[in-house]
């Protein structure tokens, strides 16, 4: 399952100076806020064990990872995942 998702940053007095506002005598105001900076599609993949015998789940990994819209790098991210989900297994 791949999803597209928003990346966002925190603003900061020193990267943000015009978020800064005076409203008058000695009246400051600065609140922090996120803004968006690009997007990116986060996969997930699901790997189950199941005891076919007594037709129960032993075990359920997970992994997440960004996905790279480059061929050759998405097969790369897929390898990974799933042989640092197999290393997991007791």
């Amino acid at each position: 399952m791949a999803e597209e998702r928003d990346q966002v940053r925190e603003t900061g007095l020193a990267t943000d100076p015009a978020t800064f506002n005076y409203i008058g005598q000695r009246r400051y105001t600065w609140q922090s806020e996120e803004i968006k900076i690009g997007t990116y599609r986060q996969g997930t993949v699901t790997i189950h064990l199941v005891d076919a015998a007594r037709n129960e789940a032993v075990w359920v990994g997970i992994s997440e990872r960004v996905i790279d819209e480059r061929e050759e790098r998405l097969q790369r991210t897929i390898r990974e995942g799933v042989k640092e989900m197999f290393e997991k297994i007791p």
